[in-house]
This record gives structure tokens, C-alpha cells and sequence, in this order.
């Protein structure tokens, strides 16, 4: 499974002095495992572009695979959460395995991604970031 993190919109600030600085944390717990990925930071922006993609092991699609991604602000003691939202595989095989999601963030803000499904002996994913 190939997802792209595209860009987060309108995401809350909890940053004490200015602009939240933030990245996504993609949790995936599945058949083929787990898997932690971390977008790069973007700097003082509630609505950041990171145009990222990060791959992880599907074994059974029959199975239960969910994706839990998380909106951090860096801080210069580590970590503050900002939001979080959900999706499962399910939703991206409904739609013949190449969707655009936008996840809602709970307490604020959306998560737009591209999730594209390729069977190992299919080759490389057809979707491009502009």
C-alpha cells in the first residue's frame, strides 16, 4: 500500500509562541504488521504541504488494516499532539484500490491523502505529485 501525505488544512495551534510546527506520525497495524512513519517538519504552518509518500506491508486485504495518523507540533522539549483521524484499508479497496482521502481531524483541521493499492508484481504506482 503507497499513501501520500499531501498537505494538512487548517490544522490547530497549540504552539505557545507563534505558529505550530507541524508533521504527521502514520501508525499502521495490520496483517503484514506494524509500521511508524513520520512526515518532515514544516515550520510555523497551519496549513502545510508535504507532498510525502511512505509504503507499508499489506498481507491479507481480507483482514482488518487500519491507519491512525496523528498531527504533532514540534516543540523544543519534543512533542505536543495537535489532532488525529483515522482511515482503514477497506475504504481505499472499495474504490478499487486508487482513492483521494481527506481525513477529518479530531479536535480541528483535515489530513488530505492519496492511497493507492499495488500488488507486488504490478510494478510501481501510477499517481504523481504534482
Amino acid at each position: 500500500m503507497h499513501v501520500w501525505v499531501l498537505r494538512g488544512e487548517t490544522l490547530p495551534n497549540k504552539s505557545a509562541f507563534g505558529t505550530s510546527d507541524p508533521f504527521v506520525q502514520i501508525y499502521y497495524k495490520g496483517t503484514g504488521g506494524q509500521k511508524s512513519v513520520e512526515t518532515q517538519v514544516k515550520n510555523n504552518d497551519l496549513n502545510p504541504t508535504w507532498n510525502e509518500k511512505f509504503e507499508f506491508p499489506i498481507v491479507d486485504s481480507t483482514q482488518d488494516n487500519d491507519f491512525t495518523f496523528t498531527v504533532f507540533d514540534k516543540t523544543s522539549m519534543g512533542r505536543k499532539k495537535l489532532a488525529q483521524g483515522e482511515m482503514s484499508l477497506r475504504l481505499v479497496f472499495d474504490y478499487k484500490g486508487n482513492i483521494d482521502v481527506t481525513i477529518s481531524l479530531h479536535p480541528k483541521g483535515k489530513l488530505v491523502t492519496h492511497c493507492e493499492w499495488v500488488p507486488d508484481d504490478w510494478g510501481e504506482p501510477i499517481y504523481q505529485v504534482e
